[in-house]
């Protein structure tokens, strides 16, 4: 979920964590990422990866290899 480390993009993460979906949340701010990830849980096996893609650029869209 673009967006995901604050405001409606990791409120609508965490609810989605909160109903069992598998979540991977992505933001700008590594620092800011990193909270959400831990806010969310990010060991409770809900939360998959986490990681700074600003969406700018080619290489922030490609797929992850997790």
């Amino acid at each position: 979920m673009a967006g995901s480390s604050a405001g409606l993009g990791m409120h609508t993460a965490r609810a989605l964590v909160e109903a069992g979906c598998e979540v991977a949340i992505c933001g700008r701010d590594a620092a800011r990422v990193q909270a959400a990830a831990d806010e969310m849980g990010a060991d409770s096996g809900a939360l998959h990866l986490h990681q700074v893609a600003g969406g700018r650029e080619a290489e922030d869209l490609q797929a992850s290899d997790y």
